[in-house]
């Protein structure tokens, strides 16, 4: 975060062999909701589509991101990038956690938009902080609404703990929260909730935008 902005890397995967999602639609409502938000010169989002599962590593040292938000399918256990013939590939949990332990100086936060995440989740926030996934399945417009609403909330300000109570209380506006059911993972010792706004994420004066607390402290389809 060297330019003072705070970096979402997008990637999106819609394998031929597996139901297509709307990920299009994601995608421009993510980035047309920060365009609208308060602070949205804080925000650059970087766009990644039919992301790769030979490709992550290499676009996470690319880009640098402090948020990384896959849209895509997923089970338990995994997530489905796409294999350079066009399938799906599956990233186990393991190597999810992996990845992202080697990254947690710079992301604070991934969200993980589809089926059956929380696992994944879970796993990954024990090595950067927080996480988004889901235990059950997730409708299409449901996960689009949850994510658009987390991100323009995020970029009018808000802590990680209320773009996530936010986007929930969004769902319940629309109907929809029966076909959605997010969950919000945080590691040992992080307090989401902590009143450092998202648009003071930086690293330069030692602060992160997911404050560490007691060690105690907990926080509380789409169709594959």
């Amino acid at each position: 975060m060297s330019d003072g902005k705070i970096k979402i890397l997008v990637l999106t995967a819609g394998p031929r062999d597996l139901t297509r999602l709307d990920l299009e639609e994601e995608v421009r409502q993510i980035t047309h909701r920060i365009g609208e938000a308060e602070f949205r010169e804080r925000f650059t989002v970087v766009l990644e589509l039919a992301a790769r599962r030979s490709e992550v590593i290499e676009l996470l040292l690319r880009h640098k991101p402090n948020v990384v938000h896959f849209s895509g399918h997923g089970k338990e256990g995994a997530i489905f990038l796409i294999s350079d013939d066009g399938s799906y590939a599956p990233v186990p949990t393991e190597a999810l956690k992996a990845i992202f332990a080697e990254f947690k100086d710079t992301v604070q936060l991934v969200f993980l938009n589809a089926c059956y995440t929380a696992l994944q989740a879970e796993a990954i926030a024990e090595v950067v902080g927080c996480a988004v996934g889901s235990e059950n399945p997730v409708s299409d417009r449901a996960a689009i609404a949850f994510a658009a609403s987390f991100y323009s909330t995020l970029a009018y300000g808000t802590t990680i703990g209320q773009a996530f109570n936010l986007g929930k209380a969004q769902l319940t506006t629309l109907g929809l929260q029966a076909e959605a059911d997010p969950k919000l993972l945080a590691g040992p010792g992080v307090l989401v909730g902590a009143a450092v706004t998202a648009v003071l994420l930086h690293f330069g004066a030692g602060q992160r935008g997911i404050r560490r607390h007691d060690p105690d402290a907990t926080c509380t389809d789409r169709a594959c």
